[in-house]
């Protein structure tokens, strides 16, 4: 609902909002409920680097979560680079966050369930086929 249309300004700028921003909030929303908001906020998606922090930032609280149960988990570090390359266009920091439980989480689970004890150090490694854990 308008998060195609680029905005050329925000704010205290004459004409801060374009046009077709407008055009798009009037086609989508009642006019009541846009007499309702107090002001109405573009977003710019989220750079390369700033998505490989984010991605990163979820790797570290997954790496807290196996310490709390004993596991040392080991993640190689381009890990956060390359999901963070990955994920682009409108998903933003959402889809990154499935996606770190679609190539690490659920993986991670797969090969814990499927070690016969509770090892207390698991190593992810990158490969063709992604992500590979090892005790």
């Amino acid at each position: 609902m308008g998060g195609e249309v680029k905005s050329e300004g925000l704010g205290f700028r004459p004409g801060g909002r374009s046009g077709a921003v407008d055009t798009a909030l009037q086609q989508t929303f009642s006019p009541e409920f846009l007499g309702r908001l107090d002001r109405i906020v573009a977003f710019k998606p989220l750079a390369d680097s700033a998505m490989e922090a984010i991605a990163g930032k979820y790797l570290g609280d997954l790496q807290k979560r196996t310490e709390t149960i004993g596991i040392q988990l080991q993640l190689p570090k381009e890990l956060a680079v390359d999901l963070g390359k990955s994920c682009c266009g409108k998903g933003g920091a959402r889809a990154l966050r499935r996606m770190v439980q679609d190539r690490v989480e659920g993986p991670l689970a797969v090969f814990l369930l499927q070690c016969g004890r509770k090892p207390s150090k698991v190593k992810g490694a990158m490969k063709e086929s992604g992500l590979v854990f090892q005790t």
